[in-house]
This record gives C-alpha cells, sequence and structure tokens, in this order.
C-alpha cells in the first residue's frame, strides 16, 4: 500500500468517525453546533500543527488540570503543546465520544479522544483521553476557560447511549 493511499485512508477514517460524532447534532441548540465546530476546529489545527490558530479559542484565563499534575496556565498548554508538535511530526485526534450542555453564557463539554503521533505514517503512540471543558461565552464569542484531561484505557460507554 502506497504512502499517499494509506494517508488517504487514514484521513477518510477520521472524517467518518468525526461525523458519526455530530450525527445527533441536528437536535443541537445553535450554540452547542457552535462548540461543537469549535472543537472539529481546534482539533483540525492540532492536527495540522497551527499553534496560534489552535488558541484563538482558548481564553487568556484559562485554567487546565492534568489529572494527577499541578494546573497549567494557557501559556503552559501552548509549552506542552509545541513539545507534542516537536515530538511527533503526524498527530491525529478522533473524538470516539462528545456530550455539549449549554446553559445560558455557559457550557460544559466531555470528550472521549483517540490521540495517536509519530514521526512517520505509522503511529507509533496511541493514547485515549477523558476531557472535561468548561467554556464561556463573552461578546458572543465562546471561549474555552477550564479543562481536564486524564489518560483513559479505553472509551468508555455512554451510560445514555448517545455519542
Amino acid at each position: 500500500m502506497t504512502l499517499h493511499r494509506l494517508r488517504s485512508m487514514h484521513l477518510a477514517l477520521s472524517a467518518i468517525c468525526l461525523a458519526l460524532t455530530l450525527l445527533p447534532g441536528c437536535a443541537k441548540t445553535p450554540d452547542a453546533e457552535k462548540i461543537a465546530a469549535l472543537i472539529d476546529g481546534m482539533a483540525a489545527h492540532a492536527r495540522a500543527h497551527e499553534v496560534s490558530a489552535f488558541f484563538k479559542a482558548v481564553a487568556d484565563d484559562f485554567v487546565g488540570e492534568p489529572v494527577a499534575s499541578p494546573a497549567i496556565s494557557k501559556a503552559q498548554l501552548k509549552g506542552l503543546l509545541a513539545y507534542y508538535f516537536l515530538r511527533h511530526k503526524n498527530i491525529n485526534i478522533v473524538i470516539v465520544h462528545q456530550d455539549i450542555t449549554v446553559d445560558g453564557d455557559q457550557a460544559r463539554v466531555e470528550l472521549q479522544a483517540l490521540t495517536t503521533g509519530s514521526r512517520t505514517v505509522i503511529p507509533e503512540q496511541a493514547q485515549y483521553f477523558l476531557i472535561q471543558g468548561k467554556l464561556a461565552k463573552r461578546a458572543n464569542t465562546w471561549w474555552v476557560t477550564h479543562a481536564r484531561w486524564e489518560k483513559m484505557l479505553a472509551p468508555q460507554n455512554n451510560e445514555r447511549g448517545d455519542n
């Protein structure tokens, strides 16, 4: 199988997985749809190693909480992301579950995502993450203000049965 064909298959599978997670989007509120698009955009920017574009939706007062580590700021998260970009030429993120709850100008998001990283086409690392985030709507724009993430062994079943 050629390198081009492998990449094409990888992109197609990623698009299908993302589309399947967004199918229930027909019943989403306009704000939930905006947040889902924001998350999709951030994942695309991470895949493309676009640090500044990734952080356009991250609030200056952002607080990140990796499990079992001290809280980090937006600037520290930029450094962490830059490290991963240097370490892995190819990064992929597939969202396997997404739940968005909007309450006025506040929102909560829970994601289960598979991330892979490699220096070549074949992934050298793969990890599932549970990511819980908070967003705030300021001047009609949604901003990520908080995120907590932890590694998982595998995706967890969604109790409600929706993805």
